[in-house]
């Protein structure tokens, strides 16, 4: 179902695979305004500031860093550019490589915008060849060869880029990194964070990175200074309220009405989880009748069409290998029960299986959790599915495995 705006771009308000519109942006006011406050401090002192957004996948980062980006560009006039960093390759000339797609990422983050990216191609002639139909051509010798060559280059850049395009003013910059997974393994990308954080010259600055706590570690392992000097903000889960909020407005937009039980039910399911809720309102669209509301059996409907979505996506093959795997049996029968806590403990787990399966437990806990089926709680022990969706297709997909097993 494609809803369309007057001039005829899409208005589709879920978007499971992609950051959230900004109109239907809910929640995260503290962090909101504690990146507003960090940025117009880096923008009087008329210096660099890093923060990191940390969060596993699909919580939010990238809608978060978008969002935070457009309150900063509008509140201080300021520019902002999102930079997604994935596919850098291990060798000698990675930082030349990074450095090389944060100035493409730059050139072409305001494609789409016609006053910003006017501006944009007469101060970067020699980089850009031509801009059609919002579709940005480098020029890639010449970029190859007169881009930022390490930490120091890239302050010049900014410093030079922020005279020609402030005429003296210099608002400020927001630069987002996003898709860090590989690049924050490398100590490279530690020490040029080290770098900028330690320049001297003035320019302001902020930069957020969006990555797993994972990765933050890594960048700490590879240079611990760099950490410190960082600001690291967590993402946490939605809240019930805000959850609804965006339910609200989203399927005011997309002119389809929802009952009280139906809400509760699609708010359950989505456990506060962006993404989530972004997959089961897509699905409660497509699935449902458009002469009728989303009721209790219609949002339950949804809730098990959205979890085989996303257990086939992203814990299916997975799973099925530990289905197949006779000693973990009597942990799955439980851990798949539909009743099952979302969050529990290993000792009650042993408590309701026997003790003697305490190895088969902590070896079946160590394989969920590296598949995301299954996260650390805040005590020693204690677990929690990662969400609902996978609780739910756990159940769905072990009572048909067991069925095919009997009926062979």
């Amino acid at each position: 179902m494609t809803i369309m705006r007057e001039d005829g771009s899409s208005r589709f308000p879920f978007q499971p695979n992609s950051p959230v519109d900004p109109r239907f942006f809910v929640g995260r006011k503290e962090l909101v305004e504690k990146v507003t406050r960090y940025s117009a401090g880096a923008f009087s002192r008329r210096n660099i500031r890093i923060v990191y957004l940390s969060g596993y996948r699909g919580i939010g980062k990238t809608s978060l860093a978008r969002y935070c980006r457009r309150v900063i560009e509008q509140r201080m006039d300021s520019w902002g550019f999102h930079v997604y960093l994935g596919g850098i390759q291990s060798g000698p000339k990675k930082l030349e490589d990074f450095l090389v797609k944060t100035i493409r990422g730059i050139l072409e983050a305001k494609s789409n915008e016609a006053l910003p990216m006017k501006k944009i191609k007469e101060i970067f002639s020699h980089w850009i060849l031509e801009i059609k139909v919002g579709v940005v051509t480098i020029k890639q010798k010449e970029l190859a060869e007169s881009a930022p060559k390490d930490a120091s280059q890239l302050v010049t850049f900014f410093t030079e880029f922020g005279s020609r395009l402030y005429n003296r003013k210099q608002q400020g910059f927001v630069l987002v990194f996003d898709e860090l997974d590989g690049v924050a393994l490398e100590p490279f990308f530690a020490d040029f964070l080290k770098e900028l954080l330690d320049s001297y010259r003035a320019v302001p600055l902020i930069i957020l990175l969006c990555g797993t706590r994972d990765r933050f570690d890594a960048i700490k392992r590879n240079n611990s200074r760099a950490a410190q000097q960082m600001d690291l903000l967590e993402l946490g889960l939605l809240k019930d309220r805000e959850v609804e909020e965006f339910f609200y407005n989203a399927f005011n937009v997309a002119a389809q009405s929802v009952t009280a039980k139906g809400m509760d039910i699609l708010i359950h399911f989505s456990g506060g989880h962006p993404h989530v809720m972004h997959l089961i309102g897509e699905t409660a669209l497509l699935t449902a009748e458009r002469d009728k509301p989303i009721g209790e059996k219609e949002a339950y409907e949804c809730a098990n069409v959205a979890s085989d979505e996303w257990g086939h996506k992203f814990v299916g093959a997975k799973l099925m290998s530990l289905f197949q795997d006779s000693r973990h049996e009597n942990v799955l029968r439980e851990l798949c029960r539909p009743n099952v806590d979302a969050v529990f403990s290993r000792s009650d787990l042993l408590k309701a299986i026997g003790v003697d399966e305490d190895r088969h437990v902590d070896q079946l806990l160590q394989r969920l959790h590296e598949y995301e089926v299954l996260e650390r709680g805040r005590t020693r022990g204690e677990w929690r599915f990662s969400n609902p969706l996978t609780s739910l297709y756990m159940h769905r997909t072990w009572a048909s495995f067991r069925s095919g097993l009997k009926r062979g």
